[in-house]
């Protein structure tokens, strides 16, 4: 695992938020949506579209990022590397210090 400082300095926030979530697909318009493996991430800063995070989803559409500025709000960009589906996005997301978003009363 590479290391790196538990702050990147070169960002306004503390840079230990996390977003945990998971891509998902839909093969035909009204059919289910089914998980989306191995399918390429992009979070962007919703505030003005720096591609913060770039990794990819596990077998089961799941995907983990940190290193986030925390409390910041993030668009989720799924792109499939192979072509066959169109990128889309979805959000916004906010990295908080698990990455489970908080829950409203």
């Amino acid at each position: 695992m590479p290391r790196r400082l538990a702050q990147d300095y070169r960002q306004a926030n503390p840079t230990t938020g996390v977003i945990a979530d998971r891509v998902m697909f839909r093969a035909a318009t009204g059919t289910p949506e089914a998980p989306f493996a191995s399918g390429r991430v992009w979070l962007l800063r919703a505030a003005d579209g720096f591609k913060a995070w770039e990794g990819y989803s596990d077998a089961q559409g799941y995907y983990r990022a940190e290193g986030l500025e925390l409390g910041v709000a993030y668009i989720a960009v799924g792109i499939d590397p192979w072509g066959n589906h169109k990128t889309a996005a979805a959000g916004p997301v906010v990295a908080t210090l698990t990455g489970v978003p908080p829950q409203v009363p």
